[in-house]
């Protein structure tokens, strides 16, 4: 019943542009994960050919590189010291969407590397969460199967509640 999946860890991490520094949430996926949650950068996106590309919130783009966010593609950002390019930015965040855990506005996503994974989360612990789409009229078992899993107490199971509303 699954259709799709990725995962991502994440937490606060020091990146720069040539002359602004920020402290935005540094989000380290698997590139599936920006299609899976539906985010659609302008620009370009995450691959696995490339792992110095990256993708800024809308917020974080304008900080860096101000009010024009699409000057900010091809430029390039420091995470930690590491050079990134930036290949797409995401639009802004509709007031109405809700994100889970971080504000992608402010977040900046990055193909998951260990060196990248070493580097960024060096001294913060990250969360890490694994996603998973549900085929339409199969979320009630990939759910069930998935906290019968759970049982051990590793981990934890949750459902976004766009996914919540859609089972009224």
């Amino acid at each position: 019943g699954i259709e799709g999946y990725g995962w991502q860890e994440w937490g606060h991490s020091t990146v720069g542009s040539q002359d602004r520094s920020q402290n935005p949430y540094l989000v380290a996926c698997d590139p599936a994960l920006l299609e899976l949650r539906q985010l659609s950068p302008v620009g370009g996106t995450l691959s696995e050919g490339d792992p110095d590309a990256v993708v800024l919130g809308h917020r974080i783009a304008e900080s860096l590189f101000g009010p024009e966010t699409q000057d900010a593609i091809s430029q390039s950002i420091w995470v930690k010291g590491a050079r990134f390019t930036v290949a797409g930015i995401l639009p802004r965040r509709p007031k109405s969407v809700l994100d889970q855990g971080y504000d992608r506005d402010n977040a900046v996503f990055a193909v998951w590397t260990p060196e990248l994974s070493d580097l960024a989360f060096a001294t913060v612990w990250p969360t890490r969460e694994f996603w998973i789409k549900a085929r339409a009229g199969s979320f009630t078992e990939v759910k069930g199967h998935l906290d019968s899993i759970a049982e051990d107490g590793r981990f934890l199971v949750g459902a976004p509640v766009g996914e919540l509303r859609e089972l009224r």
